[in-house]
C-alpha cells in the first residue's frame, strides 16, 4: 500500500520453479498484498531464465530476497535492493553487491520495515 501511495504497482516475479514439489515462491501473498503476480499473467512453468530476465529488465527497481533474484536484476542494469533473514545471504549479497550494485542497498528483514525500505529505493530512484 506504501509502495502505490508513491505511484508504483509491485510486480511479483517467481524466478524458482520446477523439481519434485510445487515451489510456491511468492504466491503465498495473493490476497494479503496488493500487486500483480507473473504467474497470473503467464504459465510459470514455460518460461525460461532468459524469458525471466527480459521480465525483470522491464522494472524499474527490483527488491528481491533471491540471490538468484538480483543476479538477474543486477546483469540487466536494473537497479535492485537485496533483503535476507539469515547472515550467510548478506555475505552473499553485500559482495554482489560491492561488485555490482550499491551495497547500502542489503536489507536485513525484519530489522527494516518496509516503510523504511521503500523510501530508500525512492531515494536511490531519484537520485
Amino acid at each position: 500500500i506504501y509502495l502505490q501511495k508513491h505511484g508504483y504497482v509491485p510486480l511479483f516475479i517467481p524466478i524458482a520453479y520446477e523439481g519434485s514439489e510445487k515451489y510456491i515462491d511468492n504466491s503465498f501473498l495473493k490476497g494479503k498484498v496488493p500487486g500483480i503476480f507473473l504467474d497470473d499473467l503467464v504459465k510459470i512453468d514455460t518460461l525460461t531464465p532468459e524469458m525471466i530476465k527480459g521480465v525483470i529488465k522491464k522494472c524499474c527497481f527490483t527488491v528481491g530476497m533471491s540471490y538468484h533474484f538480483s543476479v538477474f536484476s543486477l546483469s540487466t542494469g536494473v537497479p535492485s535492493a537485496a533483503i535476507y533473514l539469515d547472515d550467510y545471504y548478506k555475505i552473499k549479497n553485500l559482495g554482489l553487491y560491492k561488485a555490482f550494485g550499491n551495497p547500502e542497498l542489503v536489507f536485513k528483514v525484519p530489522e527494516i520495515s518496509s516503510e523504511q525500505l521503500i523510501d530508500r529505493v525512492m531515494k536511490t530512484l531519484k537520485d
